[in-house]
């Protein structure tokens, strides 16, 4: 009997510890902190809203950064709330989502601009 309770008991915490770490790694990122919750195009506060990642919308150069649609975003709406770029710090093999912030008015403009 007292095997018995001892592999379950060492069955249980090898279930908890897995269970902790899955849990542990399934928060999502928050890259709002130390950030200013205003809108340094449109002077607005923002709200914090969960994003997918966009890999792969990194310029490949200094010029095609500042001009066509990359820059238009950049300059006019850095804040759309569609995803967050790959500009920002992403680590490698990480997917899913992360609060970042998103400003109403960069909303519209990135609207406006699809259309």
């Amino acid at each position: 009997m007292a095997k018995m309770n001892m592999r379950f008991s060492s069955k249980c915490a090898a279930f908890v510890l897995l269970l902790a770490l899955f849990l542990s790694g399934c928060r999502t990122p928050d890259y709002t902190k130390g950030q200013s919750d205003v809108c340094e195009v449109h002077h607005v506060a923002m709200t914090r809203r969960a994003l997918p990642f966009a890999h792969g919308m990194i310029p490949m150069s200094r010029k095609a950064a500042e001009t066509g649609e990359w820059g238009r975003r950049m300059k006019f709406h850095p804040h759309p709330g569609d995803c967050i770029p790959a500009t920002d710090i992403v680590l490698p093999g990480q997917t899913g989502r992360a609060l970042e912030f998103v400003c109403r008015d960069c909303e519209q403009a990135m609207r406006r601009m699809k259309q």
